[in-house]
């Protein structure tokens, strides 16, 4: 069936992102932060400060917004990918 091979595709594009943003935001978040504020010494003191002060929400902090906006494109390039 035509409509449930899309569902499968949207459904995998939208699951490949999820999974992609469980490694990329938490380096995003450590990568503005060193933009932003100057009180890191690297990249590993970063992530060890974050872990410290705000745990596991403040590595994922923004993961919602990165998945709403990624996870549609993502979704939507797949289901098109394997259409055409």
């Amino acid at each position: 069936d035509d409509s449930s091979q899309l569902m499968v595709h949207f459904a995998g594009g939208m699951l490949a992102e999820a999974i992609a943003c469980c490694i990329y935001v938490p380096v995003d978040v450590l990568k503005e932060r060193m933009q932003v504020q100057n009180h890191y010494r690297n990249s590993w003191h970063g992530l060890t400060e974050i872990w410290k002060h705000e745990g596991l929400s403040g590595m994922y902090r923004g993961y919602g917004a990165t998945l709403a906006s990624f996870g549609p494109f993502s979704a939507l390039y797949f289901l098109f990918y394997e259409q055409f």
